[in-house]
């Protein structure tokens, strides 16, 4: 009799909350149609989201998507939370047939993000970092590791390009163009980092089903394809995704290792780490040192520490290569295929005269960046970028997983952050949220881990409820940065089309000129973080038409002195000009 009422009174109690879900999920779809259709959106111009002020230059822009996904999202949540069936049938049908769900999962995320990379980035790589990955695979792709350069050229090479003893080649490592060459040959370069992308989904469930049941693998497989850091990434240019997948990959030959003693893992496990130095040397780093440390760990206690050779031959074979293929660029044996300027990695002006002084400089130079960068870096920077919840299920899970693993993990992502932010090499704080891309797999990790004692603890319906909400947070925040991103693709594109009305074909020499106030242009109001080079092609994507720079300026005049066979062409963003 006992038991029975207690069964009866946790029935109850589970009731209770997936009403209390619902009913959550009922007033927010309610608020959210109320904003989209009788707010004016001002308290969000109060709130420092400057275009949503009507004196902005970019406030109807924005008044003509933010209350259609404000409706969109509102509907979507009165549907979810009045009518029961769709959401729980997903999540039978992801009880059930778990593989089922995962392959109509990575399906639909192969769909949207290749829709993402073919329509709103329009298969270009917009941004100069892509540019040279992009141009390197299409070196790679002749069977060539450097173009030839006339010296007297040389004024034309680009940002991030390395112009050395006549040969032109990128600076960044070759791992991703490598990869990127594959998808140049076969005329689908803009497909290699959505399948990267998918790769990387799979691994994270694989790894992730190592631990826990594979119904909690795939709330983790939605929750990192669903927000906008990977979305936007899986859908660019950028190497990220490849270290991303990499790292993983390392994590989870580890994992495998730990479970079945077997060398082959250990092999993979070095292989993964040496191709990720290959893509990304410092995010390699972080990979390397948390799992090499566990590693040696588990080979510690299994008594098989000279098994420590096999991932350490393994890494070394591609490091080799990588650093073969900086020899044959550059003549010298480095990690970088560009010259490290004298210095660089001084943190004071003066050499320092002590190894107490020269600690105490580190100390003041971190202590600095810290204040700098760490109120970015907890927000525009990497919590709106994963949508709010991610990284905060995450703290979440460090307290509550009882796994070791846990600092592994915490570890990658933190070297990351503490690598990228307050490098003294580096001189300024990188805390851009592409930094530390590569450890967002141990972010999602984390968060599953902690979500799972969260959805556990209010029952299963209420969770399903409760994921629910989560998603369309992700969902609105999705749609919102894609849209804001494919605004600043299109006025680079029509800066690029008006540059070819202003040049035509036959005038091969273009004169980018910065001398008037562009950043006041109302076209350029509504995407504050275009960069003008952004605008800059290298000049060996078409060596018809050379393209400089514009702060490296000629006037006409020593353009007809230096190049008599070019028709100088000045152009200063006419179109920016309303």
């Amino acid at each position: 009799m006992n038991r029975h009422n207690a069964d009866k009174q946790s029935s109850a109690k589970d009731f209770r909350r997936e009403w209390a879900a619902r009913g959550f999920l009922i007033l927010t779809g309610v608020a959210l149609l109320a904003s989209g259709l009788f707010s004016d959106l001002g308290w969000l111009a109060e709130r420092g989201i400057a275009p949503f002020d009507p004196r902005h230059p970019a406030h109807e822009r924005y008044m003509a998507f933010f209350p259609g996904l404000l409706i969109i999202t509102g509907v979507l949540s009165l549907i979810l939370g009045t009518w029961r069936y769709p959401l729980f049938a997903l999540q039978r049908l992801a009880v059930e047939s778990p593989r089922k769900a995962l392959g109509g999962l990575l399906l639909l995320f192969l769909v949207i993000a290749g829709w993402i990379a073919h329509g709103p980035f329009r298969n270009y790589p917009f941004c100069m970092d892509e540019y040279n990955f992009f141009y390197q695979a299409q070196i790679f792709n002749e069977g060539r590791l450097f173009l030839e350069f006339p010296e007297k050229f040389s004024i034309f090479t680009e940002q991030y390009v390395i112009f050395d003893e006549g040969r032109l080649f990128s600076k960044y490592a070759p791992g991703f163009p490598l990869l990127l060459a594959i998808g140049v040959l076969f005329g689908l370069p803009g497909w290699v980092n959505p399948l990267l992308a998918l790769a990387t989904l799979v691994v994270l469930y694989c790894f992730i089903t190592t631990f826990i049941d594979r119904k909690t693998a795939l709330p983790a497989v939605v929750l990192m394809a669903s927000t906008p850091y990977f979305l936007g990434y899986s859908a660019s240019y950028f190497s990220q995704p490849l270290a991303l997948l990499l790292t993983a990959l390392g994590f989870y030959f580890l994992r495998q290792f730990q479970l079945t003693e077997q060398t082959r893992y250990l092999i993979l496990c070095g292989l993964a780490a040496g191709y990720a130095a290959m893509t990304r040397p410092l995010d390699a780093f972080c990979l390397m040192v948390p799992a090499g440390f566990y590693l040696l760990v588990i080979l510690y206690r299994k008594k098989q520490l000279p098994r420590v050779v096999y991932p350490l031959a393994a890494f070394s074979l591609l490091f080799g290569i990588f650093l073969t293929y900086n020899y044959l660029l550059t003549g010298r044996i480095s990690i970088a295929t560009y010259p490290i300027v004298e210095g660089e990695f001084k943190v004071v002006d003066r050499q320092a005269t002590s190894f107490i002084e020269n600690l105490l400089g580190i100390a003041e130079f971190y202590w600095i960046n810290a204040k700098e960068s760490l109120p970015p870096l907890f927000g525009k920077h990497f919590l709106l970028p994963t949508a709010i919840l991610t990284p905060l299920f995450a703290l979440v899970g460090v307290f509550r997983w009882k796994s070791g693993w846990k600092w592994v993990l915490l570890a990658n992502f933190a070297l990351l952050v503490l690598l990228y932010n307050f490098h003294p090499g580096t001189g300024w704080p990188q805390y851009g949220a592409r930094y530390y891309y590569s450890g967002y797999f141990a972010v999602v990790v984390l968060a599953v881990c902690g979500l799972r004692g969260i959805l556990n603890r209010i029952g299963t319906s209420a969770a399903v409820y409760a994921f629910a909400a989560m998603l369309l947070l992700h969902g609105a925040f999705s749609a919102t940065a894609i849209w804001q991103y494919e605004h600043r693709f299109e006025v680079v594109m029509d800066i690029w089309q008006d540059i070819e009305r202003a040049c035509p074909g036959e005038q091969t020499l273009v004169l980018l000129d910065k001398r008037s106030s562009l950043y006041r242009s109302p076209k350029l109001a509504a995407v504050r973080f275009v960069d003008l080079s952004d605008f800059h092609r290298n000049p060996f994507m078409d060596p018809s038409r050379l393209h400089l720079k514009h702060f490296r300026r000629l006037n006409p005049r020593e353009v007809r002195e230096n190049f008599p066979d070019h028709t100088p062409c000045i152009y200063r963003y006419d179109i920016l000009r309303e």
